[in-house]
């Protein structure tokens, strides 16, 4: 059936669609147990329509995983922004927001409770009608590779920075690299590394991307990444009369160094004093400046 443009000028019209859709569809569940009626899995109106996906974590040999955590992150752009999510043994349980259109896909995963066996699942939109009626089983793996990452300046290893780590499969990894300024990283089977993105409190910055020149081996089984110094940037927020502003979230989105990431980093301004001037610094990581709020 096609239907035109206009049917979809409006939230109420998407909402009944959505509902039509979802209702009609006759698919089988994965586990009959989380398959859902329209009253479970959908709730609120146009305004604040969330959509709840259920499943379940297993392990490798098939059976419920034990005590695993887990997390769920919708996906802005290159940022990801965290859900509340419910966990009860190893099923889960999530709403999520549709009626908020900045994001464009959901990232879930899993971690065994040895941190040896992991699952990363990313769903479109798109995906998602589907997923709600039949749930959604992640299915624990061990890691098949592992590279070794080491953080330097100026040559010099650098202890405790903080390592983040994409890879294909939609993972946003963290760790903090030891004295020696290395720490290894683990991959899942197919699962290659995008980016490395590092930082320190000093404040230092680096990373790269294995899509952007200069061309690395994304193959190799370490790799290294360089922290640079980060400049400082002030910034003086005013009205249109010129008078400070107080309770200001202020948002500045740039690519660093080749980086095709284009990060955000959110201020909120305290109270500024007219008569005495107070000063606010912000490191924006992984964004490589640092702010100063006048």
């Amino acid at each position: 059936m096609n239907l035109p443009v206009s049917c979809f000028s409006t939230w109420p019209t998407l909402f009944s669609i959505l509902v039509l859709i979802l209702n009609s569809c006759d698919s089988q569940a994965a586990d009959p147990a989380a398959r859902q009626s329209s009253d479970d899995w959908i709730r609120g109106t146009p305004d604040n329509l969330e959509l709840r996906i259920r499943g379940e974590i297993l392990d490798v040999d098939g059976q419920p995983a034990q005590t695993p955590s887990f997390s769920v992150r919708l996906k802005e752009n290159n940022s990801g922004q965290p859900v509340d999510i419910s966990l009860e043994g190893h099923r889960f349980d999530v709403w999520l927001p549709l009626h908020r259109d900045e994001w464009h896909a959901v990232q879930f995963e899993a971690v065994s409770n040895d941190a040896q066996r992991r699952a990363n699942v990313q769903l479109s939109r798109p995906a998602l009608r589907e997923t709600a009626l039949n749930g959604q089983i992640l299915a624990l793996q061990p890691s098949t590779r592992s590279v070794t990452a080491s953080i330097v300046h100026n040559n010099k290893p650098v202890a405790n920075a903080v390592l983040k780590v994409e890879t294909s499969l939609g993972a946003a990894l963290q760790y903090e690299v030891d004295a020696s300024g290395r720490v290894e990283i683990k991959l899942l089977p197919a699962e290659k590394i995008y980016s490395f993105t590092a930082w320190t409190s000093e404040p230092l910055f680096g990373g790269f991307q294995f899509s952007r020149e200069p061309v690395r081996d994304e193959s190799a089984a370490a790799q290294t990444i360089e922290l640079f110094k980060c400049r400082e940037q002030k910034f003086r927020v005013v009205d249109g009369q010129g008078n400070p502003c107080s309770n200001v979230e202020m948002f500045c989105r740039w690519p660093h160094r080749g980086l095709t990431l284009i990060s955000s980093a959110a201020l909120t301004l305290r109270e500024w004093s007219r008569t005495k001037l107070e000063k606010l610094s912000f490191v924006g990581f992984p964004t490589g400046r640092m702010f100063t709020a006048t």
